[in-house]
């Protein structure tokens, strides 16, 4: 059952894919719409789950659980991954490239591949006040603190 993201509690599981560019007005809400009516049906063991999806900044689409209700299970997990799948082939986007970093730059989102990130830290314009997008955060609660952190403070800091 689709809810509002904000009225999710902080515990609920986030899932962030990030596309491997910025999608249109347009593609973000048909990328919305049908995420919504995925999660309309998106169960785990025959048993709603109560979640939500998100499409930030035109580039991240966040889906998020209450595992309080009832707990995403791999079977499920592997149900929404299908479904991004799904999105990637109708839209020719990537949501699984690990390799681009997602990062401010004079207020506005910036990607680079990993080796460009890393020329532009040995360069001096990205430092450790940067601010990076982390995906690999975990829970709503981390979201709302960390998903947005320098890059001085970030596990990336440790992978260039």
């Amino acid at each position: 059952m689709y809810v509002e993201f904000d009225s999710l509690p902080d515990t609920s599981k986030v899932w962030i894919y990030q596309a491997s560019q910025f999608m249109d007005d347009s593609m973000t809400e048909n990328i919305f719409a049908e995420a919504r009516n995925f999660i309309e049906s998106w169960t785990a063991h025959q048993a709603d789950l109560k979640a939500s999806v998100k499409i930030f900044d035109n580039l991240f689409v966040v889906f998020a659980v209450d595992e309080s209700y009832n707990d995403a299970s791999g079977c499920s997990i592997d149900k929404k991954v299908h479904f991004v799948k799904s999105m990637e082939r109708q839209t020719g986007l990537n949501f699984f490239d690990r390799m681009k970093i997602a990062y401010l730059d004079n207020g506005s989102i910036s990607l680079e591949n990993m080796n460009k990130f890393s020329a532009l830290v040995d360069s001096g314009k990205v430092s450790d006040a940067t601010i990076i997008f982390n995906n690999l955060v975990t829970t709503k609660r981390e979201f709302n603190t960390s998903w947005k952190t320098p890059f001085g403070k970030s596990w990336l800091v440790n992978a260039i």
